[in-house]
């Protein structure tokens, strides 16, 4: 399996399906509103201390069903894949661009982290590629690198062969195809699926 990891969809594998972020929509406004009514509230009075506690607890959930989110999906991608290829993603790097804020509440380190061990513990392979691997300027059917494609297109046509292309699902079927060559792995004889 390769996964292309994005901010738009969440993951892309490279059989095509698509997983989008967990919705945290409810739980971020609710941190959000015990946050302004703290900072209105008198610091270490009986009030503020009540929020607090409230604004902890929506943390917690917050994190929680992050976490579990998390856990169900690395789950269901090892048990179903005898080999698992993804980036190597310069995660300090992007944060301290201006997309920061939904890099950090994405948290792609921690469900690389889950993906990673839970890939020892059931025998399988985990692989990540070279950062700088092209992923989704080079064309997954005949290998041409489009260098004129810009980040907003979404859907591609190679310049050479003309297949058309949806960006993330050609970067996730490349990313297992440098993967598998980088390793040098054998695994797709043993009955692996694009």
């Amino acid at each position: 399996m390769g996964i292309d990891v994005g901010l738009t969809d969440f993951l892309t594998l490279s059989n095509g399906k698509v997983i989008p972020k967990p919705d945290l929509k409810k739980i971020n406004s609710k941190i959000k509103y015990y946050q302004q009514k703290l900072a209105r509230q008198k610091e270490g009075g009986s009030n503020w201390k009540k929020t607090l506690k409230k604004l902890h607890k929506w943390q917690n959930r917050k994190n929680n069903v992050v976490n579990d989110y998390y856990h169900k999906i690395s789950y269901n991608i090892v048990k179903n894949s005898a080999f698992i290829a993804m980036e190597t993603l310069n995660i300090r790097g992007m944060i301290k661009s201006n997309l920061s804020r939904s890099i950090h509440e994405i948290g792609w380190g921690k469900l690389i982290r889950m993906i990673k061990y839970k890939a020892q513990w059931y025998g399988r392979e985990f692989v990540q590629i070279d950062r700088w691997f092209p992923s989704s300027k080079k064309c997954n059917v005949c290998g041409k690198i489009n260098h004129d494609l810009e980040w907003a297109e979404r859907e591609w046509e190679c310049p050479n062969c003309h297949s058309i292309l949806s960006r993330d699902v050609n970067a996730a079927k490349n990313i297992l195809d440098e993967g598998l060559r980088t390793t040098g792995s054998m695994v797709l004889s043993l009955g692996a699926t694009r």
